[in-house]
């Protein structure tokens, strides 16, 4: 006991708190992460086998980001939402823009549209998805930032985040197996919703 006030660094405890979940081996935080988005309505509690590894690999995406297990709940939010407008509008996109984003825009469109896309995110594990990304980097002669960048503006609405083509895989699992609760489907932006946007943002020129 000290007559001075004690110092509680919170900062520093959540450092720590995410030191330890990331020790901690991938099984136990996955049962973590789904407890609580199973708590906060994002994933169906009687959603069975497919909440269950849907959950997981979020988990598996979102891990190495996590300070808290709480901030699951966040990670879950920004992978189901499309926040393309609030984007382009805060201009951290802008060179993106000004690089040809119409033109990969176009072509995520024509995917879209003939089906192959939606294919491309009805695989498991993203792989396809993978692929597809490289027949349109050869298609537009584009690499690296100048591929990825603007095809993970067109798909997910943000700037950054996770590998994008495992988040195309939760998302289509999330339409298409039933895994998230009320507060997890009313957030989701379904594919066919974020191309709808995309098309509008597209024929506006992205807010040029």
């Amino acid at each position: 006991m000290t007559k001075s006030a004690a110092v509680f660094d919170v900062d520093k405890l959540t450092w720590m708190n995410g030191q330890i979940l990331r020790s901690l081996p991938d099984d136990e935080v996955s049962s973590l992460v789904r407890e609580h988005l199973a708590a906060t309505g994002r994933v169906a509690a009687d959603g069975g086998a497919a909440a269950a590894a849907w959950s997981a690999d979020v988990a598996g995406v979102a891990k190495k980001s996590l300070s808290l297990v709480a901030d699951a709940g966040a990670e879950v939010d920004a992978l189901l939402a499309y926040p393309l407008q609030e984007t382009l509008a805060s201009g951290e996109v802008n060179d993106v823009v000004a690089d040809g984003l119409g033109d990969v825009a176009a072509a995520v469109l024509a995917a879209w549209d003939d089906g192959s896309l939606a294919a491309a995110c009805a695989s498991d594990g993203g792989a396809d998805v993978k692929a597809w990304f490289k027949a349109v980097g050869k298609a537009q002669e584009r690499k690296g930032k100048r591929l990825f960048m603007p095809l993970r503006v067109c798909l997910t609405g943000r700037a950054h985040g996770p590998d994008v083509p495992a988040m195309m895989n939760l998302v289509r699992r999330a339409e298409a197996d039933g895994v998230l609760g009320e507060a997890g489907s009313a957030a989701l932006v379904p594919l066919a919703a974020r191309m709808e946007a995309l098309r509008a943002a597209a024929a506006k020129g992205f807010g040029a």
